[in-house]
């Protein structure tokens, strides 16, 4: 029996292979900007919305919300703005705000002294970026090991930046996409610097707390209620889903199912019977981050943050 379930286990778990090597900018990662323009402050959310596959790789559909409020007062206005599309391979990540042409965003295995070069495609602007790695270090979050870079923004028409990236989120005083910075400044593009950050490996982290320039308030233990239902996965006998901290499973087979609950070392965190019907699973005692769903030795859920 233990063989049989080590095998189907780690059967499982290659199936979603793809899922789980992608580095950077996976399905739970989202970010909070701080937004500081001329006109307005506020905050810029950026989380995943979907995969699709341009040229034959795997590209991640990343949504943006700004939120802003007038600084002559009143009561802040949300809209959505253009999606940014993400490729993330070896390393290397490559971003695109039309889906058509691709530049290198960030390079996680460039040496000190390995240099690229940005256009700035949006129509009237020929601004070039260059990016610069100045030294390489690791450091910890949430007990793992990080690797990070000092990257210098060298901007032809908008001076110099120096900036501190890590591996699994990015620039921490820049955005996403470096450019949205001259934008900002009209009350327009993505954002200022990184206030929050989220992914399964690290959790719900802040940054740049002290930073004078954050304005508008926000909680960054926001951050993990994305949706107040997040449906997991389906499949002809099992729907699974997550509200207010509760895994509901409803079995739709007439016999008993027993379920066990992983975490992403593989050690058991909950084990039950599942009844015909609706099942319901408290996780609030449960740590924080990956979990697997493992029902009668042989399925295993999407992976979902709690």
């Amino acid at each position: 029996m233990l063989k049989k379930f080590i095998f189907n286990f780690i059967l499982v778990i290659s199936t979603y292979g793809n899922t789980y090597a992608q580095e950077f900018a996976s399905n739970d990662s989202k970010w909070v900007y701080n937004h500081r323009g001329f006109w307005s402050y506020g905050i810029s959310q950026v989380q995943f919305d979907r995969d699709t596959f341009i040229n034959g790789r795997l590209t991640k559909i990343f949504k943006k919300e700004l939120t802003l409020q007038s600084r002559m007062g009143g009561s802040a206005s949300t809209w959505q703005m253009n999606p940014v599309y993400l490729q993330s391979d070896n390393g290397v990540v490559l971003y695109s705000e039309d889906a058509i042409q691709f530049d290198t965003l960030y390079n996680f295995i460039a040496k000190i002294g390995t240099e690229w070069s940005i256009v700035n495609r949006n129509i009237g602007s020929r601004d070039t970026l260059l990016i610069s790695i100045l030294d390489t270090f690791e450091t910890m979050i949430s007990g793992q090991k990080v690797s990070g870079q000092i990257a210098r923004y060298k901007f032809n028409n908008f001076g110099n930046r120096i900036d501190t990236v890590l591996k699994n989120v990015g620039a921490l005083q820049h955005y996403i996409l470096p450019f949205d910075e001259l934008e900002v400044a009209v009350d327009g593009g993505e954002g200022g610097i990184l206030r929050c950050f989220y992914n399964d490996i690290f959790g719900a982290k802040a940054f740049n707390t002290g930073n004078p320039e954050i304005g508008y308030e926000y909680d960054c233990s926001k951050i993990t209620n994305v949706n107040s239902e997040k449906f997991v996965t389906r499949n002809e006998d099992f729907d699974l889903s997550i509200r207010d901290e509760t895994l509901f499973i409803d079995n739709k087979r007439t016999k008993l199912a027993f379920v066990d609950l992983f975490d992403g070392t593989g050690k058991s965190l909950h084990q039950q019977k599942l009844a015909s019907g609706l099942n319901q699973i408290d996780l609030k005692k449960l740590p924080f981050g990956i979990l697997f769903v493992l029902i009668d030795h042989s399925y295993l859920s999407k992976v979902f943050k709690i």
